[in-house]
């Protein structure tokens, strides 16, 4: 069997300790690098390690065995040689410590309304960990895109009379008299109410007025539904005779639940019509306080009234009868205002079917049917 001298042998172990500082030197400069792995630092312990043996056979087998390290291994070893006090000189590497950072899992975010999945026995950090006070909330929502404004409905209205809405006006809607609106916005002069139509089942929305308008054509329209307004609240209370200071603090012009009036401007500009039309006359006329309201004009009042007395083949009567007579009761123009009938009396003289005549007091006036 062929035997490997030592020269030979220290050339193989001199390549071997060549190749392993490399592989330390490539380590450490590679653990620097990448301070996260302990891969590096373990590959460049083992190769330092190894480095040292492999320099400890360098030095026993490149050693004569008269020489000074040759004699003091014979020695150790219980060779022929003389023994000598010697021992190889003690090398102190220094020491070097690779840490190795802790790397954590990267959170992941909770997921709402659901139950966590149990987190790792011992785990302090768990990455499943839910905020204190999150766990079962629900997120807020998130907003849509063309999702509708919310609306806010501030009161109700019930419409006193029908209204038609300006086909060329794209803020108004038609209602029936009764319908109930809803109150969107009840600030300044115009209200925005909407109802929902019972046909198309679509809310439809309009602005709605309470106050005297600048423009003359929605003012124009404005006043007459206002006067078909007065006319029918004065017929349900059966009022002949209205004060206007009075008038202007009642419901009809008054909704203290809102605070909203009408201004007293737009009152007698509205009763300026009224009785422009013939459903008015003024009692005083310089003052124009106090109007009779002819919500039947003075000419249909007579002809109920001579109507009345025809049936009944009356040819004589007084006002009592007419306004407190047992045979008027339940008809329309009983209780009417003693100076409206004198008026009404008038207009049946004009047309030639009765002559008036007085007593001692304004009841015992009466008319004589031609």
């Amino acid at each position: 069997m062929h035997m490997l001298n030592e020269s030979q042998i220290v050339a193989f172990v001199a390549i071997g300790f060549d190749f392993l500082v490399g592989i330390s030197d490539d380590a450490v400069t590679g653990a620097k690098g990448n301070y996260k792995s302990g891969a590096f630092g373990c590959i460049a312990a083992g190769a330092i390690f190894q480095a040292v043996v492999f320099l400890y056979w360098i030095v026993a087998f490149g050693s004569t065995p008269t020489s000074l390290v040759g004699n003091a291994l014979a020695g150790a070893g219980g060779g022929d040689g003389a023994a000598l006090s010697f021992a190889l000189p003690s090398v102190s590497l220094p020491k070097v410590s690779f840490s190795q950072r802790q790397q954590t899992q990267p959170q992941q975010p909770p997921v709402y309304g659901t139950s966590p999945p149990a987190a790792p026995a011992n785990s302090f950090n768990s990455p499943y960990a839910v905020p204190a006070g999150l766990a079962g909330t629900p997120p807020p929502p998130v907003p849509q895109a063309n999702a509708e404004p919310t609306v806010v409905v501030v009161g109700q209205a019930r419409a006193l009379y029908a209204y038609a809405a300006n086909a060329a006006d794209p803020n108004e809607i038609s209602f029936a008299k009764g319908q109930i609106l809803e109150v969107l916005d009840n600030k300044g002069k115009w209200w925005h109410a909407r109802y929902q139509d019972p046909v198309t089942n679509k809310l439809l929305n309009s602005h709605c007025s309470n106050s005297q308008q600048p423009t003359s054509e929605t003012w124009l329209r404005q006043k007459l539904q206002w006067i078909d307004l007065i006319l029918a609240y004065c017929a349900h209370h059966r009022l002949f005779l209205v004060d206007l200071n009075d008038l202007t603090k009642s419901p009809l012009f008054s909704n203290s639940a809102i605070n909203r009036s009408l201004n007293r401007a737009a009152i007698d500009a509205i009763f300026a019509d009224i009785v422009a039309n013939g459903n008015g006359e003024w009692e005083d006329k310089k003052l124009k306080s106090r109007c009779f309201m002819w919500w039947k004009k003075q000419e249909e009042w007579a002809a109920l009234i001579y109507n009345w007395a025809s049936e009944n083949g009356l040819k004589i009567c007084t006002v009592y009868e007419i306004i407190e007579g047992d045979t008027t009761e339940g008809l329309e123009f009983h209780g009417l205002h003693i100076d409206a009938v004198k008026r009404v009396l008038e207009v049946l003289v004009r047309q030639g079917k009765g002559q008036i005549f007085y007593g001692s007091s304004d009841t015992d006036m009466g008319i004589k049917f031609a």
